[in-house]
């Protein structure tokens, strides 16, 4: 049961609110002309407010990854085993890290979960110059990683 005027939760044999002291159950002695009152609107949760936050970080992230994803899935189907096999790893691991950071209620797991993709990032950049000979698809997989992740971190 809700309280009609604050929203939050009380128990059903609760005769006042504990939280804004209103009374909950008519009694006898007072006859109710009206419909009860709608409750009103109540403060927004932690996680409802949080869900209406922008996501830019996690959409360039997300991005990011499938870029790599894709590329992984190239190389592995023109023969190049080792670095698609790396490029899925490593869209797995920063899919589970940001999946784990959307769920956590602790702002380090949620920095956590941008600093993964943002180290990720630079290393694939690292590998653009050394071991793919500057392919520019992975090339900006890596750098969408490296501002999603800086994003997510930032808390945007």
């Amino acid at each position: 049961m809700f309280c009609p005027s604050c929203g939050k939760q009380v128990g059903e044999n609760d005769n006042f609110c504990p939280y804004c002291s209103r009374q909950l159950h008519a009694t006898n002695a007072q006859p109710s002309n009206s419909a009860p009152s709608p409750p009103a609107s109540s403060p927004q949760s932690p996680k409802a407010a949080s869900s209406k936050r922008p996501k830019i970080g996690l959409i360039i992230t997300i991005l990011g990854t499938l870029t790599i994803f894709v590329a992984a899935i190239i190389y592995l189907a023109i023969g190049n085993a080792v670095v698609g096999i790396v490029g899925i790893l490593f869209a797995i691991v920063i899919a589970v890290f940001l999946r784990r950071g959307q769920n956590a209620t602790e702002i380090r797991a949620k920095q956590l979960a941008g600093l993964v993709p943002f180290f990720i990032g630079w290393i694939i950049m690292i590998l653009i110059g050394t071991v793919l000979a500057f392919d520019p698809v992975v090339l900006v997989g890596g750098l969408l990683l490296v501002m999603g992740g800086v994003a997510i971190a930032a808390g945007k």
